[in-house]
């Protein structure tokens, strides 16, 4: 069912107002109707509206002031000008104030129904709430048109898989063990199969398929969207390319725990990537929709009245407090990178290298880490076989070694030393970005106990005065650098 809008009608004519309500009315939108300009500067005033259509030549304050004062009041509302005093110099007047529309009398029905679904669908922004009891029935509807990959519980951990009982996502979670990454970048993938026989090779056909990411947090859709540069620049990786294409993904806000430190490297971003955002308010979410497939799916959904101003309140509270709740580290991300530069020779590498077991842990639950081996397997008639990709660690220990017999990172020390340039140096340095998103994922499960904010903030601690200078001569306040 298609989304229907809250509108508000003003005309200083009766018959006109009844009229446009009654005829909106049948399409499904909720109709409020204003008299005048100072009604309907009230109606705006106490509560929201998606579309406002109003008369041009009114008593008192016109049509045209009206849209400059509903604009103050309510940036995101698309105004419709009508008046049967048709003009270029009006329209030009009233788009330049921000009218969405103009229509001239006399329109039919279809017309001004017409002009207020395209107002709708062009709304940059869509807020609405939803109680959570609601979100499995929610659920149900996108399991009908999509694959739908969301957190289920195992155990006591997370995990995301294909949800197919909408009753078992569990969107109030921190972390899941792997991140989503998995789905477009599986952890054992044939690349090929081959026939030494006949000399001949086939691919496996990746078909692109309708995914909706359910209950994604802001630094796994930041690590998805630095996952789409690093395989869609220079040589595009088609099978990610197709696994990724015809994906929507819905953003829920985070509950972060002691490990979470996404606001330090800067990825608590809930507008970039995301096609819906839900944001928890107790009983409920409040939803977002960011993109015009993100209010496609939002429309689906029957009956998901507007956010009320408390509830806008609370979703901003929530927001705010994910961000304080964050972990920090004792350098601004900026620096990273002049950090590791100067501290690349620290006992500490050494010290930590002693606890390190070399296990990977780390790299195979980042979000951001894509290293993979690729290898061969003959079967036993030796004639047939398959190419496989993998993921792999920079930690392990034969992972920089050449069939020549050299390892150009044998000691644990400079693995470890390149893991961190590889998060805090290398990216940000070159694209003004950290490569790690500050998901914890890594601190959690070390079975070392080795914090990677520990390690960041020990080596800013002692190499404070040299970073101190960077900072003041080579990042301008705000972040920037100079």
């Amino acid at each position: 069912m298609e989304r229907k809008g809250k509108l508000l009608v003003v005309d200083d004519e009766e018959i006109v107002l009844k009229s446009v309500g009654k005829s909106l009315t049948r399409e499904k939108h909720t109709v409020d109707t204003a008299i005048s300009a100072d009604v309907a500067l009230q109606k705006v005033r106490a509560g929201k509206y998606d579309v406002v259509i109003t008369d041009w030549k009114m008593p008192g304050i016109d049509g045209i002031e009206l849209i400059a004062r509903i604009k103050d009041i309510q940036p995101d509302a698309e105004i419709i000008m009508m008046t049967g005093y048709s003009s270029v110099e009006s329209a030009v007047k009233a788009m330049s104030l921000g009218a969405f529309d103009y229509i001239s009398k006399p329109f039919t029905p279809d017309d001004i129904a017409q002009a207020v679904d395209k107002a709708l669908k062009e709304k940059k922004t869509i807020e609405a709430v939803i109680a959570k009891a609601d979100i499995p029935s929610f659920v149900e509807k996108l399991i009908a048109e999509a694959t739908v990959i969301g957190p289920k519980r195992k155990g006591n951990n997370f995990v995301f898989d294909i949800i197919e009982d909408p009753h078992k996502i569990s969107l109030d979670y921190t972390s899941t063990i792997l991140p989503p990454k998995k789905f477009l970048l599986p952890q054992y993938e044939t690349l090929l199969e081959f026939n030494r026989k006949e000399q001949k090779a086939s691919a496996p056909d990746v078909k692109p398929e309708r995914k909706i990411f359910f209950g994604i947090h802001p630094c796994d859709m930041q690590a998805i969207l630095k996952l789409d540069y690093a395989f869609t620049r220079v040589n595009p990786e088609s099978n990610y390319m197709a696994r990724r294409e015809n994906s929507l993904f819905i953003g829920v806000s985070c509950r972060p725990d002691r490990n979470c430190f996404c606001e330090g490297v800067g990825s608590y971003i809930i507008n970039e990537g995301f096609d819906l955002f839900f944001v928890d308010i107790g009983d409920k979410y409040y939803i977002e929709a960011i993109t015009e497939a993100g209010k496609e799916l939002l429309w689906k959904h029957a009956n998901i009245p507007e956010p009320s101003g408390d509830e806008r309140k609370s979703a901003f509270q929530t927001k705010e407090r994910n961000r304080k709740f964050q972990m920090p580290l004792g350098c601004h991300r900026l620096a990273l990178p002049e950090l590791l530069e100067i501290s690349s020779d620290d006992d500490l590498w050494v010290d930590i290298a002693k606890k390190c077991t070399s296990c990977g842990s780390c790299n195979i639950v980042c979000p951001t880490c894509y290293c993979f081996d690729v290898s061969d397997s003959l079967n036993l008639d030796l004639e047939k076989g398959t190419r496989v990709r993998r993921w792999d660690s920079c930690q392990l220990e034969n992972f920089a070694a050449v069939g020549t017999g050299e390892n150009f990172r044998k000691d644990r020390k400079q693995r470890l030393r390149h893991r961190l340039n590889r998060k805090y140096l290398y990216e940000t340095d070159k694209y003004g970005k950290p490569s790690c998103v500050g998901c914890g994922r890594c601190i959690r499960a070390c079975v070392a106990g080795i914090d990677i904010r520990e390690t960041v903030n020990t080596l800013a601690e002692r190499h404070a005065e040299q970073l101190q200078g960077y900072l003041e001569y080579a990042i301008a306040p705000g972040g920037a650098k100079r």
